[in-house]
């Protein structure tokens, strides 16, 4: 029998971002608003006022809007997210912070209700007050990028449902034709011996990022190898990455 065509089905999507710079989160929500909205979806971020991922987003053609993003239970927050949600009529929406969840929250007490989504991919633990419990209810999906996480801060809380966590691993954007420098140009970049260990840490560099906990490694394993009398090459440690430690980490 002859199958009729399918139509695709476009779906609206707001983000919603509080934070003033750039991180992980905001790069992987500008990554994901462009990837859809390149398969034909409308796609629409609200920031706060000259907030680095209105730039970021620009740059990658999603369009944009600016939201009062105050403390908790901000009602200023509520009724601009109120009038985005009114002017974009999304199926669904995601955000980064419980803070933005609450506000999303508040601005969708009475009227449509979107599906709401979460995304965590940092190991900072969850609260457990009356107010978390109260919106972790609100949401469809919780989406972190990581099993480990998924099992260790998100598996037995008290306040999230046990169906409502869900892993969705980073995507990575790549060129049609990636260029391949080779190790060699690599090393001779950083005038390093081709002899030498490498180890790369990629990530923002911040404390929370375990940078110091990567240098630490690297201390014992020498230390290890001095007390073995090892005289071989020890390993050198590249940081990739940009943030606020990045003069103090640069040797």
């Amino acid at each position: 029998a002859r199958m009729d065509p399918v139509t695709p089905t476009v779906l609206r999507r707001l983000c919603v971002s509080s934070i003033p710079r750039g991180g992980g989160g905001e790069r992987w929500m500008v990554d994901a608003a462009a990837g859809l909205q390149s398969r034909g979806h409308a796609v629409l971020l609200a920031a706060r006022p000259r907030a680095q991922i209105l730039d970021r987003a620009c740059q990658a053609g999603v369009a944009t809007c600016t939201v009062r993003l105050g403390g908790d239970l901000d009602l200023r927050a509520a009724l601009d997210l109120r009038l985005a949600l009114w002017r974009h009529r999304p199926h669904a929406v995601f955000v980064n912070l419980d803070k933005e969840l609450r506000a999303v929250c508040l601005a969708t007490l009475s009227g449509a209700r979107p599906l709401l989504f979460a995304r965590r991919g940092s190991d900072d633990p969850l609260k457990n007050g009356w107010l978390q419990r109260v919106t972790y209810a609100r949401l469809t999906r919780l989406l972190t990028n990581s099993d480990t996480l998924a099992s260790t801060r998100f598996a037995n809380h008290a306040a999230l449902r046990p169906d409502l966590v869900r892993v969705v691993p980073n995507g990575v954007a790549l060129p049609h034709n990636p260029a391949r420098p080779g190790r060699t140009a690599l090393r001779r970049e950083l005038r390093l011996p081709r002899a030498v260990p490498l180890v790369l840490h990629v990530g923002e560099l911040e404390a929370r990022k375990g940078q110091e906990t990567t240098l630490r490694a690297l201390a014992e394993l020498r230390a290890t190898a001095a007390a073995a009398g090892d005289t071989g090459p020890q390993p050198a440690v590249l940081f990739a990455g940009t943030g606020p430690d990045a003069a103090r980490l640069h040797v």
